[in-house]
């Protein structure tokens, strides 16, 4: 992927995610992760645990402009403004941040299609 089309993708959170507000504006994201399987096997509890994230307070304003509207390239002009962030270091923070939000499953990108008669 490029990073004009990662720039240009509208970032989405995971259906699955729950957040909880903490102090000093922190979010804590809880996800329901499938136990391994072995653990599955011998288990009369609950095939699921949650695993919890907590996002610091640029994290969390940012989580909460994630509607499934908004681009990666929209959150990094508000990091630009909000933070005071050039507009190269807002982008780069913002697509390094992205990249650990959709590794561990709490957002996901989506990216436009190119269409087929554009070189």
């Amino acid at each position: 992927m490029t990073l004009e089309q990662c720039l240009s993708g509208i970032v989405v959170r995971n259906p699955e995610a729950q957040e909880m507000d903490l102090e000093g504006g922190r979010v804590q994201i809880s996800l329901p992760y499938l136990k391994p399987w072995l653990v599955r096997l011998f288990s009369r509890k609950s095939k699921t645990f949650a695993r919890k994230f907590e996002l610091d307070e640029v994290g969390a304003e940012l989580w909460r402009l994630i509607n499934g509207t908004r681009t990666v390239s929209d959150l990094a002009e508000h990091l630009q403004r909000s933070r005071g962030f050039d507009e190269a270091q807002a982008k780069e923070s913002m697509v390094a941040y992205l990249n650990m939000l959709l590794v561990r499953g709490i957002v996901g990108l989506v990216v436009p299609q190119r269409n087929s008669t554009e070189c």
